[in-house]
């Protein structure tokens, strides 16, 4: 029985490491991360499995695995911060396993857990980290595991944090063709799927008072709750109406792309003025759109004093 866990397991990743190339959406890859995490959660024996990816020097979690529940949660918190996190990244990159005794020993390392699992019953945390040519993209979480198997689950963490290396760099590569069409000044860029409402994050800066947003499930949700809590009043109906998926998918039935302008109180760095570039994707399969954010207060404050300029002059002329 153990070995039939343990080929099914090697099976998947292996199975999943080919389908890497063929995936053509980061919701397909995210889906194959759950299945991941609930394969390797139920291989090991443990209570709960997550993903935690390193990344631009944080850490990020991915998804999670519950046995009591047998069903695999997103994670949509920002990220991570670690104490004393440049030593946590040098060991785990040498291949150092963490165990921690719980939950509480696991917070006492700093914000290293999800808000979904801080009230969940753990004695045993282990730490496994998931490294590619020396270095580290992330880390797998299991709570509670089957001590007696871990150490065939480490048989196949090569395997895995090569899948990992892959994905990364797959998402890395299509964000930088999306931004790179939208250009620099865009600060935050989001993909949604208009038949499902499902969407990803793919550039979103820390500055953005977007940032600060736990993502929710759906596009429209995420947007009626930035709209509320961000925008001046004069824009929080007037966002919520033109950046819906319905308004979206009836305007691009006719349009490549539009723009749309709208206010919000200042974020962190004073910008309050923004505008929508909201364009068509062609890449995945399904019907998908584009919405990237930019900053357009220097904009507006032209066209403002260039107004102003036309109506003195204007006056003088009388």
């Amino acid at each position: 029985m153990e070995d039939e866990k343990y080929q099914s397991l090697l099976e998947n990743v292996k199975f999943l490491n080919v389908q890497m190339s063929r995936f053509e959406s980061m919701i397909e890859i995210e889906n194959a991360e759950m299945i991941l995490m609930q394969n390797i959660g139920e291989f090991v024996g443990a209570d709960c499995a997550q993903l935690i990816i390193f990344q631009d020097g944080t850490f990020v979690p991915r998804c999670h695995w519950m046995k009591n529940e047998n069903v695999v949660y997103r994670n949509y918190e920002e990220s991570y911060t670690i104490q004393d996190e440049d030593t946590w990244v040098e060991e785990l990159q040498k291949g150092k396993v963490y165990y921690l005794q719980g939950i509480s020993d696991w917070v006492n390392y700093g914000n290293m857990i999800s808000s979904q699992l801080k009230d969940f019953s753990c004695e045993d945390l282990y730490v496994l980290p998931l490294c590619h040519e020396n270095l580290l993209d992330g880390v797998v979480c299991l709570y509670n595991p089957d001590e007696n198997r871990l150490h065939s689950f480490m048989d196949v963490q090569e395997l895995f944090s090569h899948w990992l290396a892959n994905r990364i760099a797959k998402k890395d590569n299509r964000m930088k063709k999306i931004m790179s069409g939208l250009g620099r000044d865009y600060t935050a860029a989001f993909m949604i799927n208009l038949d499902t409402d499902y969407f990803e994050v793919l550039n979103n800066q820390k500055s953005n008072n977007a940032a600060r947003e736990r993502k929710q499930y759906d596009w429209n949700d995420y947007l009626r709750n930035y709209a509320d809590k961000y925008c001046i009043e004069s824009s929080i109906e007037p966002m919520k109406k033109e950046l819906c998926t319905e308004t979206v998918r009836e305007r691009l039935k006719s349009e490549e792309e539009y723009h749309f302008t709208f206010e919000t109180v200042p974020n962190s760095i004073g910008q309050k003025t923004f505008q929508a570039h909201i364009a068509k994707e062609y890449g995945p399969k399904g019907n998908y759109v584009v919405i990237g954010f930019r900053c357009v207060d220097q904009i507006v404050e032209r066209e403002r004093e260039y107004q102003k300029s036309l109506d003195e002059a204007y006056r003088e002329a009388r």
